[in-house]
């Protein structure tokens, strides 16, 4: 209740009011009649109105409101803002890869390039007998490489194979599938130089390295003959 409407309460002198009391009277107990000389009272200050249903009406007075208004102004209808469904969470970024597994890619794929050697040497090139060498030499890096993996890896078996080997249908397209073949294998063993800090494994790493980067030079070789048609 306003400023107003109370002083003129006091000042009439034809009720007590109390406001704790007019709140369990006509809040909390609204089914309840008025008294007669409240009712009186509100209505002559134009505060009060009595629906038929029993409901009371509130209003200010005459200033900003309309005479004909029944009803309490009720506030614009807004509609309930639907509960959004939860937002998926971002995936969590893949876990980097750790120096022991990218020890047991690279043993894998050099067991795979082994196969891929022995296929383009089947095609009895002029290249038949440097293939037998760098199998050869291939046999020794993967036997250092497997050691590798069970020294970063605390586990003396050795990964089991997991890779498919590429099919090899000419000598010239074998070449370049065994060449991309081989420069994965050596991004793995930069890898594994770049990650690791252990002498001896630096050491192996080393010689690893340099023995592949030799091979893919031959193979470089070999696929510029087959592009000059100088394989036979």
């Amino acid at each position: 209740m306003n400023k107003d409407i109370h002083m003129k309460f006091v000042a009439g002198n034809d009720f007590q009011f109390q406001p704790r009391a007019f709140a369990q009277r006509f809040f909390y107990k609204a089914s309840d009649e008025l008294p007669e000389d409240l009712s009186e009272i509100l209505d002559e200050q134009n505060i009060i109105r009595t629906r038929p249903s029993g409901r009371m009406i509130f209003r200010q007075g005459a200033d900003g409101v309309d005479e004909d208004t029944e009803t309490l102004q009720q506030p614009p209808f807004s509609n309930p803002q639907r509960p959004q469904p939860p937002r998926p969470q971002p995936p969590r970024p893949p876990r980097p890869q750790q120096p022991a597994d990218i020890a047991r890619d690279a043993y894998n794929k050099m067991l795979i390039l082994g196969q891929l050697y022995r296929g383009l040497e089947s095609f009895n090139t002029s290249y038949s007998d440097e293939l037998q060498d760098m199998i050869s030499e291939l046999n020794v890096v993967t036997f250092a490489m497997g050691r590798i993996y069970q020294s970063l890896s605390r586990n003396n078996r050795l990964p089991i194979q997991n890779q498919r080997k590429p099919q090899i249908r000419d000598f010239c397209r074998g070449v370049v599938t065994t060449s991309n073949w081989l420069r994965d294998i050596l991004f793995d063993v930069r890898n594994l130089q770049r990650l690791v800090q252990n002498q001896n494994i630096d050491t192996q790493l080393v010689i690893i390295n340099l023995t592949l980067m030799a091979q893919q030079q031959q193979l470089q070789q070999m696929r510029q003959d087959c592009m000059d048609g100088g394989v036979r």
